[in-house]
């Protein structure tokens, strides 16, 4: 909304890049007075300047066949790589979005670049943190499984060392007693 208010326009639309298959994927599409609105595709012109380019773009105006009219397109950006893009659509006042405009929705879309590749780095870091808790859960449980002592035996001295090469392994250990003269390793 405040896009909206920002660059008094209609529309204001906001999509995330999907590497795994090159497309971009709709996050927010909203009107000024109104409620969400169905996500229009980007041209392949646009589309090639901002997810491909990393460029910014005006159009005045648009095709008729993305429903007329004029609209400016930033990429978000994170170094060389596109995250998604944003898309402001028809000015209120009928005029086209001019230099000034393009350049604001620019430097607007590298400040939510930085908060949304913030935010991503922030949810990796929690899924790291639960990943190793994961795997220190998984270590304990398994050393819960050897023996917590070795029997002794006359003539035999016993000893054990545990040491998996990563955080957990798959190597298991067990000395029985069987009788007083035999031992199960």
């Amino acid at each position: 909304a405040n896009l909206l208010q920002t660059f008094s326009a209609r529309e204001v639309e906001f999509w995330f890049y999907e590497e795994r298959t090159g497309s971009l994927r709709p996050v927010r599409c909203q009107q000024l007075n109104g409620g969400p609105i169905a996500p229009r595709p980007l041209s392949p012109e646009i589309f090639e300047e901002v997810v491909h380019r990393g460029r910014a773009v005006l159009s005045a105006p648009y095709s008729e066949d993305d429903g007329g009219g004029n609209a400016m397109h930033a990429p978000l950006m994170s170094g060389e790589r596109v995250l998604g893009a944003i898309g402001v659509r028809d000015p209120m006042n009928g005029a086209p979005f001019v230099q000034r405009d393009l350049d604001l929705l620019a430097g607007l879309a590298a400040v939510a670049s930085l908060a949304l590749h913030n935010a991503r780095m922030h949810a990796d870091l929690l899924r790291q943190q639960r990943l190793e808790q994961d795997l220190e859960l998984a270590r304990q449980i398994q050393i819960s499984f050897l023996p917590r002592a070795l029997p002794t035996a006359p003539q035999v001295e016993l000893h054990a060392e545990y040491e998996p090469v990563f955080s957990i392994g798959g190597d298991f250990y067990d000395v029985i007693q069987i009788d007083e003269r035999r031992l199960g390793l």
